[in-house]
């Protein structure tokens, strides 16, 4: 009867573990959005930093994630988040403690160096890349001249 009942805690134990990663869910971060904005460090952030940056970084963008999401939200042990940073690449985070400053790590083979950066050209009033074509007035090529006014002084109220 003994050993029934360790296989069946067993046996729980298991499904338990089982049912949670199938539940597991996938977020996205985009650290171009305005909502990472307040995390200057994120700004900065790529895959070509070593690993323990990038641990720190994903435990910034889970923390970020978790509080834009609101007080009762938390990440499931098990949950991913496909980070994009602000220079083009990318990698993807497995959350793997819900208490801690390292609870969200690289998943190995994940990471996608950033595009190579597009090289003028664009349709007028698009600013390089884009669809072929490009150089007329109002955008294309990126260059142009502004001519600036000569400085006025601040607006003062005139005594009557």
């Amino acid at each position: 009867m003994k050993h029934r009942v360790l296989l069946a805690s067993a046996l729980a134990v298991v499904l338990g573990f089982s049912a949670q990663e199938a539940w597991a869910k996938t977020y996205k971060a985009n650290l171009s959005e305005l909502i990472y904005a307040p995390y200057g460090v994120l700004q900065q952030a790529s895959v070509r930093d070593d690993e323990e940056a990038r641990v720190g970084y994903g435990s910034n963008v889970k923390g970020a994630m978790a509080i834009n999401k609101g007080l009762f939200f938390q990440f499931a042990i098990g949950d991913l988040i496909e980070v994009t940073y602000t220079d083009g690449s990318s990698e993807t985070f497995i959350i793997s403690c819900n208490r801690g400053t390292s609870c969200a790590k690289p998943v190995p083979g994940t990471q996608k160096a950033a595009p190579p950066p597009s090289t003028g050209g664009g349709e007028p009033g698009f600013s390089g890349g884009g669809r072929p074509g490009g150089g007329a007035p109002g955008g294309g090529s990126g260059s142009g001249t502004v001519t600036v006014g000569p400085i006025k002084p601040p607006f003062q109220e005139q005594a009557s």
